[in-house]
């Protein structure tokens, strides 16, 4: 079994600022886009009063790249290009296991800290290219 670490959601870099932590729950705000094809909004994913919480640019009608997706006890996570070529080199696989963090501050008082805020266990691996159809998954 592998365990991989993988960053994921707003930092200094995308979004310029960390993640909220609203009533001592992270909510981890995904990426900002409008490099990849996306129909998802931080307002479509409940997110602007979190996101209404940081010092960002964005605002609820924003598109975002949602990656990974948590839904209630199942998540997806997507690779293409060289990403997914890097995992299928390193024999990332079924029974591996991601480990999501990113970074995070407590509203308005805390200091900027990384901690895990979810995991996934590779039940399957699907090559579905950098165009998924979205008929491609069972």
């Amino acid at each position: 079994m592998k365990i991989i670490f993988s960053r994921k959601g707003f930092d200094r870099t995308s979004g310029r600022a960390p993640s909220p932590i609203i009533d001592g729950v992270p909510h981890s705000l995904p990426i900002p886009t409008d490099r990849y094809p996306s129909e998802t909004t931080y307002g479509n994913l409940d997110l602007g009063d979190a996101l209404s919480k940081v010092q960002s640019k964005y605002a609820a009608r924003c598109f975002c790249h949602e990656d990974p997706m948590f839904w209630e006890d199942r998540c997806a996570f997507g690779q293409t290009s060289a990403a997914q070529s890097h995992l299928k080199n390193n024999g990332v696989g079924e029974g591996d296991v991601f480990l999501f963090f990113g970074l995070f501050a407590e509203v308005g008082t805390g200091d900027p800290h990384h901690r895990i805020f979810g995991y996934l266990k590779v039940d399957n691996v699907q090559q579905i290219g950098s165009k998924p159809r979205g008929d491609e998954v069972e």
